[in-house]
């Protein structure tokens, strides 16, 4: 029996997410009350903008930003931090963090604590591996004695209540890259996420990313680009949130990072493995962002197996989303000038879909590689017109294969029993033919002029508007 597990990110619509995905019900408001919040003698409350003391220039540091207040999702990032104290940095490798999570005091009462550190040298082995297991069997809110672990990271409180606004998102990476500079940068975003899915800002969990449980707020994609250009350049992007591996969202990106690594599907609640990062960096310091981005991949579905669940990563180079766009375009509008629509509608239904809940029908996203294989494959080359649009969707299966997904990682099924052997690991918006009245109501109303779709003329092509 496939074990039953926490998930990082998840869009819900009522009666379409199975058991074995976690209630997406927002939880009990929590308090922001730092005043009240009895931490640490190790945690002192400071103004963001004061940055720890300046390192000399290494070579990598990861910034971990998570923005989850949920209190479901708390023991999982409150345990990575911990196995990332008990790898440390190095002389050459740095790493920082800004969390918020839901904290129990010693009076039972729950607050929540915004923090921000850079993790220093490694702790007592024993010690972290008691205070893990204490958090993971416990649920719910962080004991707020697990901070003592942190005692000589020179952890501060952030005066802020609103982590899913993209501006304080991109001042934690100004202030990481400031006081821990480095060759090269790793941006971890660990949140709640939902792809394209983010229509007019209501306060819901159910859309965006980067999403603050408390105020509802999040980051839209276009944000998401103005998060990147106010925070500056990265090497490595990764994506610890559901459904965020689209190609819409990569296209945002594809100025301001060499890799995006990250899921098209649902994530798991442990995500990517951060502390392992920190780990692998610390042993080969000089390792490149696509290499990075591979090892990544490859933990994260080894993670899925060892739990006997079903997983999908991949790792994309954003260099290569700009000739996406091309030929992109260049197939969708030889595929409507050969008049091959009944190709498409039988792909549309039998494409790979990257899954919300238990039935595939209300899965809006779906696999972009799948697609275009399908519609290929059922393209009858009896017309030049249609060898065209055969031979244009053939160039851009190998732009797809060899050039920007350059690793994909898979095991298992997803929520509604795909085979993530068809996943090649790039989504994008994809209408199904057959879903439940009412379901598209759920696309962002921005969707149209988002710049991917713009520059590609997707939504005409996928809808036959």
């Amino acid at each position: 029996m496939r074990k039953r597990m926490l998930l990082a990110g998840l869009l819900f619509i009522p009666g379409a997410v199975s058991a074995s995905v976690f209630d997406a019900n927002r939880p009990v408001s929590l308090r922001e009350d730092l005043s009240a919040l009895a931490v640490p003698a190790a945690v002192r409350p400071e103004p963001a903008s004061v940055p720890a003391k300046r390192t000399a220039a290494k070579d990598w540091t990861i910034m971990l930003y998570a923005t989850t207040k949920d209190r479901k999702i708390a023991p999982y990032v409150m345990a990575q931090m911990l196995q990332l104290k008990m790898a440390g940095a190095s002389d050459r490798v740095n790493m920082a963090v800004q969390g918020s999570l839901p904290v129990r005091r010693a009076d039972g009462s729950v607050s929540t604590m915004t923090f921000r550190m850079g993790i220093g040298r490694a702790g007592d082995t024993v010690a972290l591996s008691a205070a893990i297991k204490q958090i993971m069997s416990a649920r719910g809110p962080v004991d707020e004695k697990a901070f003592s672990a942190f005692a000589d990271d020179g952890i501060t409180l952030v005066p802020t209540k609103d982590t899913g606004d993209w501006r304080v998102a991109a001042e934690f990476v100004k202030w990481a890259k400031d006081a821990y500079p480095a060759g090269r940068y790793s941006f971890v975003m660990a949140s709640h996420g939902t792809g394209v899915i983010d229509p007019d800002k209501p306060k819901t969990l159910q859309k965006g990313a980067l999403i603050d449980i408390d105020t509802g707020n999040y980051a839209t994609l276009p944000e998401l680009r103005s998060m990147m250009e106010a925070a500056g350049k990265v090497d490595v992007v990764v994506m610890i949130a559901c459904f965020m591996q689209m190609a819409e969202v990569a296209y945002q990106l594809r100025d301001y990072a060499e890799v995006l690594v990250g899921s098209s599907d649902l994530t798991l609640a442990a995500g990517f493995d951060v502390p392992g990062m920190l780990s692998a960096l610390k042993k080969e310091p000089g390792m490149s962002a696509e290499r990075l981005g591979m090892l990544l991949v490859d933990s994260y579905t080894a993670r899925a197996r060892a739990m006997d669940a079903g997983g999908q990563a991949s790792a994309l180079r954003l260099s290569a989303m700009g000739e996406l766009v091309r030929k992109l375009r260049g197939w969708t509008e030889a595929e409507m000038a050969s008049g091959n629509k009944a190709a498409l509608e039988a792909a549309k239904l039998n494409v790979f879909r990257y899954s919300i809940g238990n039935d595939a029908r209300t899965a809006i996203f779906g696999d972009l590689y799948d697609l275009v294989s399908l519609v290929v494959e059922g393209t009858t080359r009896d017309t030049p017109a249609r060898t065209t649009a055969s031979e244009k969707g053939r160039e851009l299966l190998r732009l797809l294969g060899e050039g920007l997904i350059y690793k994909n990682g898979y095991t298992g099924t997803n929520a509604y029993g795909g085979d993530f052997a068809r996943a090649r690991g790039i989504g994008i918006y994809i209408p199904s033919p057959d879903a439940p009245s009412g379901l598209w109501r759920t696309l962002p109303a921005g969707y149209w002029e988002l710049p991917f779709v713009r520059d590609t003329g997707w939504g005409r092509f996928i809808t036959g508007q």
